[in-house]
């Protein structure tokens, strides 16, 4: 195995990756995941409405600000939690291979 790893890092010192959505393989990985599975899950979107309907009194353009807010942050909760689990995948890996 060592020597397989020791030519694919020679491979990559010699060919970097250009990444398309980020600047880690990490978010590559997490954008091919998202890209390929998009879900519009319908629970989701009930829990949408409840939102919406929960604060009548917000113009449609203030809901759409305060929920674009609401989106970033969960998505960025959603990638970090993708990111550590491949982290802790790759350490498990290397705990077992050693």
């Amino acid at each position: 195995m060592g020597k397989f790893a020791k030519k694919l890092r020679e491979y990559l010192d010699r060919n970097p990756i250009q990444y398309a959505e980020g600047d880690s393989l990490l978010d590559e990985l997490y954008w091919c995941y998202i890209e390929s599975n998009y879900n519009a899950d319908p629970e989701i979107q009930e829990q949408f409405q409840k939102l919406y309907s929960s604060m009548p009194e917000l113009s449609p353009s203030k809901f759409d600000e305060i929920f674009s807010l609401i989106n970033a942050l969960t998505a960025n909760q959603e990638k970090t939690a993708f990111q550590t689990g491949i982290k802790i995948g790759f350490r498990l890996a290397a705990e077992l291979f050693e």
